[in-house]
């Protein structure tokens, strides 16, 4: 809760802020956030203020001006039978200081407030140690315009801790967390849309045939025999054939004989073989030249 007595009395005597903190020798920032109500005086600036404004501690603390206003001592007069009337002096029970809003109370206004003397000054921040109102998080008996300008105020005075230096990293990740939960209701709680996920379309498997196991070298002459006169790359046309899907078969082989007529001199199985070569995958490619090696040295 502002000072507002503060305030009022130091325009009467035409002093600025920087004015009276430098006559009761207080830093200009401190000054301001107790004139505020952002925190609460030390003991030892309450006598500094009281003094710099001619004032009472208690003024200070309170505004109460109760030694400008004493009143006459009343007496009440009692009436005894054997004595004169005698006069009692009557006083008035001594009145204790307004003490400022401390928690929710203070944070209406000026943020949330301290919780003690020391460890809620932001000016010192290695000393700082004000944890954050979390119980600000439920709204409670508020309307809802009431609990969104509460949070807002929090987030604000949030805002100053996570951008000061020296504060202690378990305050620090306190505030941090308090900030991100109240910046979340702020929002309406609505949740962030989700970021498209591309699903790539799965890889087609690719079906290699492993080589046959070689032949003895005893039935090499044999197989010689029977193989005729088919030379590596009828082979090679005739395993493709075979492994190959029958439109990528017809592709290639299409290719083959349109390359055949610009070089005809090095026939279609071998223009069907380098074609393959520059148009199949690297492993689709090794499996055919593997089974018909398998097959030309069998």
């Amino acid at each position: 809760m502002a000072r507002a007595w503060l305030k009022q009395l130091r325009s009467e005597k035409s002093l600025t802020q920087a004015a009276l903190a430098s006559t009761a020798g207080l830093k200009t920032a401190r000054y301001s956030r107790i004139e505020a109500g952002y925190c609460e005086p030390r003991d030892e600036e309450v006598k500094a203020l009281a003094k710099a404004l001619k004032q009472t501690e208690d003024f200070v603390r309170s505004g109460s001006r109760d030694h400008e206003k004493k009143e006459p001592k009343k007496t009440a007069v009692v009436a005894h039978p054997a004595t004169a009337a005698v006069s009692i002096p009557i006083s008035k029970p001594p009145v204790a200081p307004a003490v400022a809003p401390k928690g929710l109370s203070a944070a209406n206004t000026h943020g949330p407030a301290a919780a003690g003397p020391r460890g809620d000054d932001l000016s010192d921040a290695k000393n700082f140690s004000l944890m954050p109102p979390t119980e600000a998080l439920t709204s409670g008996a508020l309307s809802p315009t009431e609990f969104r300008s509460r949070l807002q105020q929090h987030v604000a005075f949030a805002t100053k801790v996570l951008h000061t230096s020296k504060v202690k990293p378990a305050v620090w990740v306190a505030w941090r967390d308090f900030n991100r939960d109240a910046q979340t209701l702020l929002r309406g709680n609505d949740p962030a849309p989700a970021a498209p996920v591309e699903v790539k379309p799965a890889p087609i498997p690719r079906i290699i045939v492993p080589p046959k196991p070689s032949a003895p070298a005893s039935e090499n002459p044999t197989s010689r025999r029977t193989r005729g006169n088919k030379n590596l790359f009828g082979y090679f046309l005739e395993v493709a054939e075979e492994l190959l899907p029958p439109e990528k078969f017809s592709a290639l082989s299409k290719l083959a004989t349109t390359a055949k007529t610009h070089k005809p001199e090095l026939g279609f199985m071998k223009h069907f073989k380098l074609i393959a070569e520059a148009e199949l995958p690297p492993n689709e490619f090794s499996a055919i030249a593997a089974e018909t090696a398998q097959r030309f040295s069998a």
